[in-house]
Order: C-alpha cells, then structure tokens, then sequence
C-alpha cells in the first residue's frame, strides 16, 4: 500500500509499505479520504533542513553540543546521518470504509463508514474502536474527514 512520509529535510514522498494487520482490539479500514492540516501538517513543510531546523531551536543546539561532549565529534555525526534518513509518517483525520474487525470488536461491523483520528495518509489504516466513530448516512464522507480536525477546534 502507498503511505505518505515526511523527510528529515522536509520533502513530502509516497512510499509504498507493507498493508497494516489488525489485532483482536482493532478495525482495519480501506481509507476513502483523509484530510491534510493546513496548519500542522503543512507547516512541517515548510521547516528546511534538519540542520537548519536545528540551528533555530536552541534546546536542540543543546543537545548536540552535550552530545559532542559526552559521545565525540564521530559518533553525534553518525547520529545525525542517521536521523537525516527518517522518515515520519504524516496525517490524523480521515475516513473509510471497515473492512475487517477483530475478535473483541463489538459496536461495528464490515462495511461500516467511520470517520478516525491519530493515522497517518495510507491506503489501509488499523484504529482502536475509540478512535472512530461511525459516518450517519445524510453525512457526506469527504466532510465526515474533518471530523479530528473540529474535535481539535472544540477542544
């Protein structure tokens, strides 16, 4: 399946991935859309290099000079190439359709429409029966995917 990543010098890529599985607690949904945050997910975007990022926040200036200090110039280096080649996985509002349930799922079923929260931008998505809620038919599905981001609003 294609998921979305951001990468440590801000470029947003697809990646194909393998499909999530599901445990006994969770739904396994064929996400039919999910919303992009204009603020959050955007601003990511928007930061330039891990360097470059780092340099503004000083906590983080901090860290690597304590890191120099108690490690060395080689392996804080080493540490740095390594957290430049990850990847985070992006989103947290959509909605899709329920395609599998497991075992100790009891208020959905296959088919049902629900809107979830805290997964990335993927083709297939596993949540916890408390981070979905169940699309009323007069619900259009493309609105039901801001679901999240009005719950965040409310809050």
């Amino acid at each position: 399946m294609k998921k979305v990543y951001l990468t440590a010098d801000s470029k947003i890529i697809v990646v194909e991935t393998a499909d999530p599985t599901h445990d006994k607690q969770q739904v396994l949904i064929k996400v039919k859309h999910s919303l992009i945050s204009a603020g959050t997910e955007l601003a990511a975007t928007k930061g330039g290099s891990l360097v470059g990022r780092s340099l503004k926040n000083k906590s983080l200036v901090k860290q690597m000079v304590s890191k120099v200090i108690d490690d060395g110039i080689g392996k804080t280096y080493e540490a740095i190439k390594v957290k430049k080649n990850e990847l985070t996985s992006r989103g947290y509002s959509g909605v899709g359709e329920i395609i599998a349930i497991g075992e100790k799922i009891s208020k959905y079923s296959i088919g049902d429409n629900v809107a979830f929260v805290g997964q990335p931008h993927a083709e297939f998505v596993t949540c916890y029966e408390n981070m979905i809620a169940r699309v009323p038919e007069n619900v259009a599905l493309e609105e039901a995917a801001f679901s999240a981001i009005g719950c965040i609003a409310l809050h």
